[in-house]
C-alpha cells in the first residue's frame, strides 16, 4: 500500500493511492472532503475469479486479463465505500474469459441473455 496526500482548503487531495497484491494492482488519485470522496484510477488483474473471491464476492466472472478504468464518487470518507452509495463510471476490459452464474434478469440487462 502506498498513499500520498496533501491538504487544499477543505479538501484532502489523494495524489497517489497504490494497492498491490499477488492477485491485482490498483492505482488511483482523487480527493476527499467532509461530504464525499472522489476516486479515479485503474485496476488490473490476471485472475479475476480469484480476485473476486479475495473480496468475498462470487467468482461469476473469469478472465486471464482484466483492466478496469473507473471514476467513482460516494458520500462520506474513503472508509465509507459501499456499492449501494457508489456513483460514477466503470470501463471494463475482459480478455480470454467468461461470465457465469448470472440470473436471467441480469443477462437480459447486459444483452447476453
Amino acid at each position: 500500500l502506498k498513499l500520498s496526500t496533501h491538504p487544499v482548503n477543505n479538501h484532502l487531495m489523494i495524489d497517489e493511492f497504490i494497492l498491490l497484491s499477488d492477485q491485482f494492482t490498483l492505482n488511483a488519485v482523487g480527493n476527499w472532503n467532509a461530504a464525499r470522496t472522489a476516486l479515479q484510477g485503474m485496476f488490473y488483474t490476471r485472475n479475476l475469479a480469484q480476485t473476486l473471491k479475495k473480496f468475498n464476492l462470487p467468482p461469476a466472472m473469469h478472465s486471464k486479463y482484466t483492466q478496469a478504468n473507473f471514476n467513482f464518487i460516494w458520500t462520506g470518507s474513503p472508509f465509507d465505500f459501499a456499492m449501494k452509495n457508489l456513483n460514477g463510471a466503470l470501463h471494463l476490459n475482459l480478455q480470454d474469459g467468461r461470465i457465469e452464474q448470472l440470473d436471467p434478469q441480469t443477462e437480459a440487462k447486459l444483452g447476453i441473455g
